[in-house]
Formats: C-alpha cells, sequence, structure tokens
C-alpha cells in the first residue's frame, strides 16, 4: 500500500447481469432497458432451475454469485443496490455474524435488566429467536423452549439464545422478555432487521441455531421443530444429518426441499431396511453438497409412524403400499412415484439418478 501513497486510486468492478424474464414469449426480450444476459423463455427450464435453486418467490430478485465459485454472495442485491446505488460496498458480501450483533445484549435479572457483553458468548452455540408477544403461537411456544433451555444448560451445556422481538410496543417486548431466561436484543434495536433480512425471516415464532458468532454456521433453520420433537434436548444441539427419521421436526424441510422419502411399515426390521436403501445415497449426496457449501439436492428420510407421515399420504394421494419410494417436491406441487416393490439400494440409486437426469414422469400433487 506504501507504493500507491499520493497517487489516485480507482476502482473497476465487473459483473455480468443475467435477466430471467418471467413474462416473454418464447424469442429474444425486445424491451431495451434489458442489457444483461438472459434467459428470455416463458416457464423455460432454466428459469425453473434458477428460481428453484436460490428460492425466488417474488420479483423483483436480485441474486449476486461469486462467479470463479457459484456461492451466493447475497439474494438481497436489490436492496443492497437500493442502499448503496455507487456500489462503494460492492459485492456487498455480508458481515460476519459476529459483527452484526457488535454490542450489548440484554438480560432480565429478577426485577432487573442488566447489560450483557456479546464477547461472553465466544464460541457457543447459539440460537437467534424471532418472536413477539403479540403472537400467539409465540407465546405457546416460549414456555417449552424456555424449559429445553434450562435443562440444556443444567445438562452443562454451552449453550446461548439471543431474543430478536418483532414486538409493536415497548411494555409489550418487557412484558413478554420478563418470561425468558436468556438474552435479548434490546426493543427497537436495529440489529434485530438486519438478522431478519440475512436469515429471510417471513415468519414468527423461528429458532435459528447457530454453530458459534464466530463462524455464523448454520446448524438449523428448525430450531422451533427441533425443541418441539425433542424437549429435553437430548439431541442438541440438531446438527443436520444426511438420513432422518420424518417426522414434526422436518416438515418444514419438507415444504421449502426436494425430499427423498421412503415409507415403511413402521417396524424395526422396515426402518432397518429403509436405512440401509438410502443411508449410502444420503452420505454421498451430503458430502458433495457439503463439499461444495452449498445446501443438498435433495433431503433424505424414512418414515414410520407418526401422525405427520399419515397426514402426507393424503397430501401427496399416496395408497398404502409398502415399501414405497418417492420424491416430493412439493415447491413444484409434483411428485415421482417409484413403481418397485421391493426398494434395495439398488432400485433408490437408479430411481434417484433418473430423477436427477430428468426422465421421470411426475404425477402433480393433489391431482
Amino acid at each position: 500500500m506504501a507504493s500507491l501513497h499520493g497517487l489516485t486510486v480507482g476502482r473497476i468492478f465487473t459483473m455480468p447481469v443475467y435477466h430471467v424474464s418471467y413474462f416473454m414469449e418464447s424469442g429474444r426480450s425486445k424491451d431495451p432497458r434489458k442489457k444483461g444476459l438472459g434467459f428470455y423463455y416463458q416457464s423455460s427450464p432454466q428459469e425453473a432451475k434458477l428460481s428453484k435453486k436460490f428460492k425466488v418467490q417474488g420479483i423483483p430478485t436480485f441474486v449476486i454469485l461469486d462467479a470463479c465459485t457459484g456461492k451466493v454472495i447475497t439474494k438481497d442485491g436489490r436492496l443492497r443496490v437500493s442502499e448503496d446505488p455507487v456500489g462503494a460496498f460492492f459485492p456487498w458480501h455480508p458481515p460476519p455474524l459476529s459483527e452484526i450483533l457488535q454490542g450489548k445484549l440484554l438480560r432480565r435479572n429478577e426485577d432487573t435488566t442488566e447489560e450483557v457483553d456479546i464477547s461472553t458468548l465466544a464460541g457457543k452455540p447459539v440460537g437467534l429467536y424471532f418472536s413477539a408477544h403479540w403472537c400467539p403461537p409465540c407465546r405457546k411456544f416460549t414456555p417449552v423452549l424456555a424449559k429445553a433451555y434450562q435443562k440444556i444448560k443444567e445438562d452443562n451445556k454451552d449453550f446461548e439464545i439471543i431474543f430478536a422481538s418483532s414486538d409493536r410496543l415497548e411494555d409489550s417486548f418487557n412484558d413478554y422478555f420478563k418470561t425468558m431466561p436468556w438474552l435479548a436484543l434490546p426493543y427497537e434495536d436495529p440489529r434485530k432487521t438486519t438478522l431478519s433480512q440475512m436469515y429471510g425471516i417471513t415468519g414468527i415464532p423461528t429458532l435459528i441455531i447457530v454453530e458459534n458468532l464466530q463462524t455464523g454456521k448454520i446448524i438449523t433453520k428448525e430450531g422451533r421443530e427441533a425443541v418441539g420433537s425433542d424437549p429435553e434436548g437430548k439431541e442438541f444441539p440438531w446438527m443436520s444429518k444426511p438420513l432422518n427419521l420424518l417426522d414434526q421436526q422436518h416438515a418444514g424441510t419438507l415444504n421449502r426441499e426436494t425430499s427423498v422419502i421412503l415409507f415403511t411399515d413402521g417396524s424395526d426390521k422396515g426402518l432397518e431396511d429403509a436405512k440401509q436403501a438410502l443411508q449410502q445415497i444420503a452420505d454421498e449426496s451430503y458430502a458433495k453438497a457439503t463439499e461444495k457449501g452449498d445446501d443438498p439436492e435433495m433431503y433424505f428420510f424414512y418414515a414410520g409412524e407418526d401422525d405427520l407421515v399419515d397426514s402426507l399420504r393424503d397430501f401427496a394421494n399416496l395408497d398404502d403400499r409398502e415399501p414405497q419410494l418417492v420424491v416430493l417436491d412439493i415447491p413444484d406441487q409434483k411428485i415421482y412415484v417409484c413403481p418397485e416393490e421391493e426398494i434395495t439400494q439398488e432400485v433408490a440409486k437408479a430411481f434417484i439418478d433418473q430423477y436427477l437426469a430428468g426422465s421421470l414422469q411426475a404425477a402433480p400433487l393433489r391431482g
């Protein structure tokens, strides 16, 4: 840097922009304002794949990627450009979680509130709890979470929760915070908005568990479901696994992601056979995604006896055949059913490979 002293330094950035059109008929876009490269086809395979990959829920959406790695820098490109129209902070890498949360937190101590420095959380798993007093499901879940939190602490496990409030009145915030044994951001703290944008919070209550504030690595976005399924915290911190027994904890994943599900009769042998059929395939898929730093392309489950399983069969119009292997894609409202009656690892792999190759015929959900 010393060699640049006294010189005028300019920055030149280049960023190809791909326009994904949702409106044009087949053919080249005729809109002269669309200067970027693009996929100008209505309902094209490219548009569908990109929308699904980046979980696009509305337009306009501007996703910024690292061209060398393909990794997402930010899905909030539209907001970043609006906030920084001259590109001073381009390409808008999100700050570390520890930097976002820098500052004071609050803790209730009987009838008083004391300040806690963020440094006391170093190295601990942290739960980010988005909630509000006006929300009935939040008020119902908070005491359940409090019991799990106390149990985890009694077991001498490092853990802390930070309450990020959506309360509209400070008195409501204070009354609600009195029921919580953990930390909180102050009322109307701007860090709450930043966290909500960072994690795409669209509803409450939501509990996100991160490895620690230094890495910010997400362990699970399904903390609420995890606590509901494991109120004693025996599986804390609820690490993601390549293959899971399907229960209510995974309902959110089913709604958001493509899932491979092997339905069984619920017997010990049926469950063990299902694990044998899917475990290696799930392990390889998970390892591939982890190596790339991506989310898995699909999530793997085996299903026994659970209320969610029965509801899912009804929702997907599935018969009672067991074992039964399916690829379920709720976001696209499609299901793919394996016709084989015996599901071995070889059968499962061939079926999944056909799905990934796009050679399977889908049935519509609720069809």
